[in-house]
């Protein structure tokens, strides 16, 4: 029953995790442009550093990472 409980936990993190997963895709110029790869957080850092020259679809997206990755 321990082991069952066990994976049920770790599916639900998984879940989460993934779930949080940004979707770059209106970023695709910008991302090729400044040369950002990596997770989630660290492409919205590269996108940070070039905040003035994101289009406009681009800077939604962007947003949505400033909430999950500013502080």
């Amino acid at each position: 029953m321990k082991t069952i409980l066990g994976l049920m936990a770790a599916f639900a993190i998984t879940g989460a995790y993934a779930a949080d997963k940004m979707d770059w895709k209106s970023c695709e110029k910008e991302v090729k442009e400044f040369k950002c790869s990596g997770d989630d957080k660290s492409i919205w850092a590269c996108l940070e550093k070039h905040d003035d020259k994101l289009g406009p679809a681009c800077q939604k997206t962007h947003e949505q990472g400033d909430k999950q990755f500013k502080k």
